[in-house]
């Protein structure tokens, strides 16, 4: 029998169950499962495409989700900002910083609480700006197809990178093209990630 107004960490009852008989079942514990987050790396002063971590299954509902610095503080870092309702991470980092580990907890509403974690690092280095070699000046003839010219590629920068090409002035007879491709921030390291633990 249960006690009325007492916290019990059950939510299904037995088939078959009536109003006066009541069979709880054990409820399964907050978990990530096989997902794992990879490690990232962001560009310093570059906003970043924001990051939505896993959703836990299990534990008894609503489920309270946190990040922090595994070790010492500042939870994320400096720019960056978390959001628990959505489980997302977002913002401008603005301070470099070597791989770090950070963690990130899920708590579900039971009395005591049961946890999952996930671990992954964060690392933010300069921005890094990319390098185009020189372009040979090409004159075609109007009318006349032309052969597939094949621009140099970029060095340096973080991928992915993309380039453009502009006519540099619109008044000139012999039109000049400016050839660039923007900085760009990197993309997150395919590094793997780490499984999910419980206490």
């Amino acid at each position: 029998m249960i006690v009325p107004g007492a916290l019990v960490p059950y939510q299904r009852c037995s088939a078959g169950a009536t109003s006066d008989e009541v069979t709880a079942m054990p409820l399964a514990p907050s978990s990530f499962g096989t997902n794992t987050i990879a490690d990232y790396r962001f560009a310093q002063n570059v906003a970043l495409t924001t990051v939505t971590l896993p959703k836990a299954t299990g534990g008894l509902a609503p489920p309270a989700y946190s990040l922090a610095k595994t070790t010492g503080s500042p939870a994320v870092p400096p720019g960056l900002t978390f959001t628990a309702s959505s489980r997302q991470l977002s913002g401008t980092p603005t301070t470099l910083q070597t791989a770090t580990e950070y963690t990130y907890t899920v708590t579900d509403s039971s009395t005591p609480a049961n946890t999952a974690t996930l671990t992954f690092d964060i690392a933010v280095e300069p921005e890094s700006m990319p390098s185009l070699g020189a372009v040979t000046d090409r004159s075609f003839y109007q009318g006349s197809a032309i052969a597939d010219v094949v621009l140099p590629a970029a060095t340096g920068g973080n991928a992915p990178l993309i380039y453009t090409l502009a006519k540099t002035t619109a008044t000139q007879s012999a039109a000049e093209y400016t050839y660039t491709t923007p900085p760009t921030p990197p993309t997150p390291a395919l590094t793997g990630g780490r499984r999910s633990r419980r206490p």
